[in-house]
């Protein structure tokens, strides 16, 4: 969900004498000004967008370091990603021999005095008929570390009873590993963990890389971690697309 608390504009009525009329001022905006106008407004530099909430599930769970999870408050103070940038290039076999991209993510961030050196690291992505899909995108949600697939989460519930899971709502959306006693958060194995989604079900996760994804780009470099915390939903964006060798088998 996004918070937007967008500051006064110079050409609007103020909040406060609407509210005196006894109009809610997204109304007397929208009419004023046209629903497009008011979007504009709501999604502007200032408006309050988030990573995750300290809410979420294993909140800095993979702190380490300077590395430490936060809320997003302020686009022109934190650190963010703007743009992450994957070029499938190569064409390697996963272990069972079926054909996959391979290639590279590069993540750059936002241009403002917190901004932190961009950094790139390898993905795979899906077979054919199961690729991930090319094209532009931006970001919709984020997991945190011990993350499950639906699939995934109903196997664990049938094999290890609905106790080995947990999570912010009950029966099938309790989709997180479970710690056993004296297990750290940040060692929980699951499906997609670290989750960033971009495109519907397909998202940057830890999983292995030898291993052809339903879609989703699979990531084993810690530099997951940091591409997690400082991507924003509704702002970071995702371009895929294929070059070379990939193009002509998966993208021709």
């Amino acid at each position: 969900m996004r918070v937007h608390g967008a500051h006064p504009h110079p050409e609007h009525p103020s909040r406060r004498a609407l509210v005196e009329d006894g109009v809610h001022p997204l109304t007397a905006l929208q009419s004023a000004a046209g629903n497009r106008a008011v979007q504009r407004l709501l999604a502007d530099e200032f408006a309050v967008q988030r990573y995750r909430e300290k809410s979420a599930m294993n909140f800095g769970a993979m702190d380490g370091g300077t590395l430490v999870e936060s809320p997003f408050r302020n686009a022109k103070k934190q650190p963010w990603i703007s743009l992450i940038t994957v070029e499938f290039d190569s064409v390697v076999p996963d272990s069972s021999g079926v054909d996959m991209p391979k290639g590279t993510a590069t993540a750059t961030y936002f241009a403002n005095p917190a901004a932190l050196s961009s950094f790139s690291f390898e993905v795979t992505g899906g077979p054919r008929g199961l690729r991930s899909d090319p094209g532009h995108f931006t970001v919709g949600r984020i997991e945190g570390v011990g993350y499950n697939d639906p699939a995934a989460a109903a196997d664990i519930a049938a094999t290890q009873g609905a106790g080995a899971l947990e999570g912010p709502k009950r029966g099938a959306h309790r989709r997180y590993t479970k710690p056993t006693p004296g297990q750290s958060r940040s060692t929980l194995a699951a499906s997609m963990s670290l989750a960033v989604f971009y495109n519907a079900g397909e998202a940057f996760h830890n999983a292995p890389a030898n291993v052809a994804s339903h879609g989703c780009l699979h990531v084993v470099d810690a530099k997951l971690i940091q591409l997690n915390y400082h991507s924003v939903v509704g702002r970071t964006k995702v371009n895929v697309k294929y070059t070379g060798a990939a193009k002509a088998v998966f993208d021709p």
